[in-house]
């Protein structure tokens, strides 16, 4: 499976990848929306189930819990402070682009 991802990865960009499918003129759909995400995503899904089933040497037990402790982090990075850089981000004032903005915003989020 990790072989035919691989090719079929390779051989969807050979042959042009995004301008090989169309995009629609509709109101149903997205003006970006392409079927060519679907078949990358496809394609991506069988490598990740072909190095799911690979016999892979693991690594050394001091290199496992420091990959869980950062693991961990990042989910609690992601569980509280992405809330409360959306939710800051929609509360404080002035434009979204704005340097004084973005400073504050990540100000709050560090702070709480």
């Amino acid at each position: 499976m990790i072989a035919a991802g691989l090719a079929g990865f390779i051989a969807l960009e050979a042959m042009g990848g995004e301008h090989l499918f169309w995009h629609p003129r509709s109101r149903w759909l997205s003006p970006e929306f392409s079927a060519y995400d679907y078949i990358l995503g496809a394609i991506v899904a069988l490598f990740i189930l072909g190095l799911a089933k690979a016999r892979l040497p693991m690594p050394a037990g001091w290199l496992q819990r420091m990959v869980r402790g950062l693991a961990g982090t990042t989910f609690g990075l992601y569980l509280l402070h992405f809330p409360l850089l959306n939710f800051f981000a929609t509360v404080v004032p002035g434009p979204p682009d704005g340097a004084a903005h973005r400073i504050l915003v990540f100000g709050l989020v560090v702070k709480f």
